[in-house]
């Protein structure tokens, strides 16, 4: 089972979606806190990270980068979601995916099952 964890600094959105994914049968775990994210990914240690690009005062790209930078999480795949069309920034900053604002269930479950390496995603 893969386990995603959402990141995002609405508790009640991080609340549903974490639901939502456990519904199509992911693992999932949430992080309302944009300090404690990273802290956070290498505890839980998610297959995929679910990635809010504005966190309060906080920037869903720079934890991308320091993620990527961390060798013991390059491996973490990451959907990077935002109300504003910011795709080339995204991939740039080392984004597996991107998910435009507002999406349906399904526009994400499609996107975490591209990453699943056992459903042909990357490894």
């Amino acid at each position: 089972m893969t386990t995603v964890m959402v990141v995002e600094d609405d508790p009640q959105v991080v609340r549903m979606l974490v639901t939502l994914l456990e519904l199509e049968g992911f693992r999932g775990v949430g992080c309302a806190e944009a300090e404690r994210a990273l802290e956070e990914i290498r505890r839980a240690r998610p297959e995929v990270v679910v990635l809010d690009l504005h966190l309060g005062g906080h920037s869903g790209l720079e934890l991308l980068r320091a993620l990527r930078a961390d060798p013991e999480l390059q491996g973490t795949r990451v959907v990077i979601v935002s109300g504003e069309d910011r795709l080339r920034e995204a991939r740039a900053a080392g984004a597996d995916a991107f998910v435009l604002k507002p999406f349906s269930l399904e526009e994400l479950v499609e996107a975490l099952r591209r990453l699943e390496p056992s459903k042909g995603g990357p490894q």
